[in-house]
């Protein structure tokens, strides 16, 4: 990655088939913007396509039903999709010209179930991506079919291992990738996660910037992690507590997190996500049937 805020998580691994839409001007909503300096990535580096059927809560945001996403998702409940708040305000899109693919892993695929937003939400405090509290809660016009994933209401320590999923472009130059791709990445404590993004660049955005509870920090591993249009994507860990390997059986992964932003792609920067077990109230209020895993 080079300069990046919000991302839109997408495994580091180079898939050369696009969708020719995103070769035209459209391409620019794969990168979603903060409204200031920084901007959106939306892709995970050094990672592996996901096996078909192995993560059928797996959503991607579209502005038409056939289109590629341009943010990841996770469906917690039927009706009920988490992303990231930025993924729904940097266009300041009304809910009925989103679209929810649900349980495919090609970024355009129709082989999941297809939605539009009946309503939206994002976190009361959320302003931007640095400040935190980067998640929203998307209403589907009808249910899914498909297995939601649940919630985890760990705060997640350091040294854990979790797996982040996006269709995010697969280098800096790329656009998204064809197929959804998973990176492994260790969770890191968050002062060592503060030092090292404020070493990272000149960019005041990110010498100042403060990890706060919200914020959950992973990776930092050269040539592995997230970047443009993974942003919204989920960040999962094995209950049992050990690596994570799909498919995972016979337990099933719970969510943790959501991508938010980072500084550079794979450059060996920490990313950065949202930990919605701060957010359990406000899941809680807007969405109904989710399950939270302590």
């Amino acid at each position: 990655m080079t300069t990046r805020l919000p991302l839109i998580v997408v495994v580091a691994l180079v898939v050369l088939h696009l969708d020719a839409a995103l070769t035209t001007s459209t391409s620019k909503l794969v990168h979603p913007r903060r409204s200031d300096r920084a901007v959106v990535h939306q892709r995970v580096y050094g990672g592996s396509p996901t096996p078909r059927g192995a993560t059928p809560w797996i959503a991607g945001l579209r502005f038409t039903a056939d289109g590629s996403s341009f943010c990841g998702g996770a469906l917690i409940a039927p009706e009920y999709v988490v992303t990231a708040a930025h993924c729904v305000t940097f266009r300041h899109a009304p809910p009925k010209e989103l679209f929810v693919s649900v349980g495919s892993v090609v970024h355009n695929g129709t082989d999941g179930d297809i939605r539009t937003v009946a309503m939206y939400w994002t976190a009361p405090t959320f302003m931007n991506a640095l400040l935190g509290s980067d998640i929203a809660v998307l209403k589907l016009s009808a249910p899914s079919t498909k297995r939601p994933v649940a919630l985890s209401n760990d705060s997640i320590r350091a040294n854990t291992s979790t797996i982040a999923f996006g269709w995010g472009a697969t280098s800096p130059s790329a656009y998204a990738s064809a197929t959804l791709l998973q990176a492994n990445l260790t969770t890191i404590d968050s002062d060592e996660c503060q030092r090292r993004i404020r070493a990272s660049s000149n960019d005041s955005s990110y010498t100042s910037w403060h990890a706060t509870d919200s914020h959950m920090c992973a990776g930092g591993t050269a040539g592995t992690g997230t970047c443009y249009g993974d942003s919204g994507g989920p960040v999962v860990v094995n209950p049992s507590g050990d690596d994570i390997e799909f498919p995972i059986r016979p337990r099933q992964p719970v969510l943790v997190g959501t991508v938010s932003f980072g500084v550079a792609c794979a450059a060996g920067v920490p990313d950065v996500f949202s930990r919605l077990s701060t957010a359990k109230p406000f899941i809680d209020k807007y969405s109904v049937g989710h399950t939270w895993i302590e």
